[in-house]
């Protein structure tokens, strides 16, 4: 038995994204008013928002929790071109959103570095830890990796480049490394990890525009630091031609190779996210676009699969809901 119930939000203009913590307790929203705001379920099964702070220059798309192991920590992407890293610590100074003592400056985040947001109602703030500004266009998905990965955090933007970095220090949040930068030949709106631990990981992106082979380069994966003149080894350069994609990590390479492709879906796509792994043999990917469809994608077999990194490596069943 489902049972809803509203909450009245408070934001000035559209929400564009709700995503809950490992445990269900918190709960964060992100709206086009720039702000990000945290509830936590209390004990009478009342949210209540415990922080509100502007976060962005722009509308603010996505936000996403990282695994409670590493921490209250949440990343938040932006029409402003830019992601923002945020950690939540103790304390019992309430700070504005314009930053300490900022005299009716109005200070925005890319003027205050490293300020504690907080909330009248919590002996906690937030502070910005990381703001990184390699995207050059509007940065439209957002999604931490599973824990056993470690602390990575993937974004997409508009112009179809998707951005993996991971932290050099779990301890210290304001330090990330741009470990891959590659194209995906279609203007991006969403992505999520896959969640198994057993098998390679997998990365989904979504697109609500038209495919443009101008989006992205004919270069493969490859980490940000190497040179270009790399992808020569295995090119990827065919024209996307769904709405899907899927990107698979190979540990021997150390690449992402783009190993799917689904044909079948080729309607606006607003968001994806995989379910969590039970054990199962195959992953279980909910697909939001003008209808909801639920894939369930199983690796074939080693004596199925082709040898080139060109052609589908994956079974995909699409379930119509």
């Amino acid at each position: 038995m489902f049972v809803s119930s509203s909450i009245h939000a408070n934001h000035a203009d559209l929400i564009h994204d709700v995503a809950y913590d490992f445990y269900g307790r918190r709960m964060a929203t992100c709206s086009s008013d720039q702000m990000i705001k945290i509830w936590d379920l209390k004990d009478n099964e009342e949210w209540v928002c415990t922080a509100s702070w502007r976060c962005h220059l722009g509308s603010a798309w996505r936000v996403t929790w990282a695994h409670p192991e590493f921490g209250q920590v949440i990343a938040t992407c932006s029409f402003d071109r830019t992601i923002a890293v945020w950690e939540e610590i103790a304390g019992t100074q309430t700070i504005t959103s314009g930053g300490e003592n900022d005299g009716g400056n109005n200070q925005t985040p890319s003027t205050v570095t490293n300020v504690a947001y907080g909330s009248q109602s919590a002996n906690t703030n937030w502070i910005r830890r990381a703001y990184l500004v390699d995207p050059r266009t509007s940065v439209t998905g957002l999604q931490f990796a599973p824990r056993h990965l470690g602390l990575q955090l993937a974004a997409i933007s508009t112009d179809g480049m998707l951005r993996i970095y991971e932290a050099l220090d779990v301890m210290n949040l304001s330090q990330w490394r741009l470990q891959f930068d590659f194209g995906t030949k279609m203007a991006g709106s969403c992505l999520a990890w896959s969640q198994s631990r057993l098998d390679p990981p997998l990365i989904a992106v979504g697109s609500v525009s038209p495919n443009d082979p101008d989006t992205a380069d004919n270069s493969d994966s490859l980490p940000a630091h190497h040179s270009m003149s790399h992808s020569t080894t295995h090119p990827t350069n065919t024209l996307v031609n769904g709405k899907l994609i899927i990107y698979e990590y190979s540990e021997v390479r150390r690449h992402w190779y783009l190993v799917e492709d689904v044909h079948a879906l080729n309607d606006p796509i607003y968001d994806v996210s995989f379910a969590p792994h039970m054990g199962q043999s195959y992953h279980t990917l909910a697909v939001g676009s003008k209808e909801l469809y639920i894939l369930r994608i199983r690796p074939f077999n080693s004596n199925q699969s082709s040898s080139s990194m060109m052609k589908s490596k994956l079974n995909i069943h699409i379930f119509y809901t």
